[in-house]
C-alpha cells in the first residue's frame, strides 16, 4: 500500500498503487506526500504525472480506516491538496478506471486534468449518508459549474468522463494512452512562464447558484439522507459566501460530524457486509 515513480525524462509519473482501487489509506496518503515533496526539490524533475496503477486511479477513502486512528492520523487529504496547491511545478492527473470520492478530490487537486473517455467520476459520499470531505463542495462548483456538481454532490451519481467534457472539469479526453496524454500536458506546461491553474482560484457564478441550490433544498424533505443533504447544501453555499479556505475548514467540520452520525455508521457498516459478500473491495 504505497505509491511508485518513474521518470520520463524530466517528468515525474507518481502511481498509486494500493490493490485493487488504490483506496487512499494512510500508507498511501503518507507515500504520496513523500514523493510530492522529494520531486519538488528535485531540479531534475520539471512537472508531475499523478495516476493509478493498475486500471484505476482511486476509488477514495479507505471506508475500513473512517472512525479509527489512521483516519485521524496525518497526513489528511486535505494536508496533500493545499501542497499540490502550492506546487511550482505543474502536476496532471491522468484518470483511468475509477476516480470517485476522494480519488476525484485528489484529481481536482491537481492543476490539469486528463481522462480515458469511459472513466468513472463521482462523488458518491452522500449515498453513505457523508459529504465530500477533501473540498469535493469546493473545488467540484468552481471547475464544473454549480448546476453539474449540485446533482453529482446529492445526488451521488457516477458519470463518465465524456459527459463531463463540457464542463471544464478535464483538459483533455484521451481514449489511447492517457497516461503519455498527460506526460506531454505536463511538460508543454512546464515550458510555459504562466501561474499554473488552480481549481481554487475559479469563482462559482453566484447566480446558477441560487437557482441550482434553491432546486436542492426543495427536494429536503423527500431526500434519503436528509442530514447529509442539508450540510451538503451548506458546504455548497459556502463556495459562494466564504473565501476558500473558511469554506474547506466548514466542509471538514461537517464532514467529521457527519461520519459520527447513527446514520453514517449504519450505512457504510451496510456497505462493507454487502461489498465482503460480493467479494469487493474499496
Amino acid at each position: 500500500m504505497t505509491t511508485c515513480i518513474e521518470m520520463h525524462d524530466d517528468v515525474a509519473v507518481i502511481a498509486l498503487d494500493n490493490p485493487p482501487v488504490n483506496g487512499l489509506s494512510l500508507g498511501v496518503r503518507r507515500s504520496l506526500l513523500d514523493q510530492l515533496t522529494a520531486c519538488s526539490v528535485n531540479p531534475a524533475v520539471s512537472s508531475i504525472v499523478l495516476t493509478g496503477a493498475g486500471k484505476h486511479f482511486s476509488a477514495g477513502g479507505d471506508l475500513r480506516e473512517f472512525g479509527t486512528d489512521n483516519q485521524n492520523t496525518p497526513p489528511f487529504p486535505t494536508e496533500i491538496l493545499r501542497f499540490m496547491d502550492d506546487l511550482r511545478k505543474p502536476i496532471v492527473a491522468a484518470i483511468k478506471g475509477v476516480a470517485v470520492g476522494g480519488g476525484l478530490e485528489l484529481a481536482m487537486g491537481c492543476h490539469y486534468r486528463v481522462a480515458v473517455p469511459d472513466a468513472k467520476i463521482g462523488l458518491p459520499e452522500i449515498t453513505l449518508g457523508l459529504l465530500p470531505g477533501a473540498g469535493g463542495t469546493q473545488r467540484l462548483p468552481r471547475l464544473t459549474g454549480m448546476g453539474t456538481a449540485s446533482e453529482m454532490i446529492l445526488t451521488g451519481s457516477v458519470q463518465i468522463a465524456e459527459k463531463l467534457r463540457q464542463t471544464g472539469l478535464f483538459d483533455e479526453i484521451d481514449a489511447e494512452d492517457v497516461v503519455g496524454a498527460a506526460i506531454r500536458l505536463a511538460r508543454a506546461k512546464a515550458s510555459q512562464d504562466v501561474a499554473h491553474k488552480r481549481a481554487r482560484d475559479l469563482t462559482v457564478d453566484p447566480e446558477e447558484a441560487k437557482e441550482s441550490l434553491a432546486h436542492w433544498k426543495n427536494t429536503l424533505s423527500s431526500h434519503p439522507s436528509k442530514e447529509a443533504a442539508q450540510l451538503c447544501i451548506q458546504a455548497l453555499q459556502n463556495a459562494v459566501r466564504l473565501p476558500f479556505d473558511e469554506a474547506i475548514a466548514q466542509e471538514r467540520k461537517f464532514f467529521l460530524q457527519l461520519i459520527a452520525s447513527p446514520e453514517s455508521k449504519r450505512l457504510r457498516e451496510s456497505f462493507l457486509q454487502k461489498r465482503a459478500g460480493t467479494g469487493g473491495d474499496s
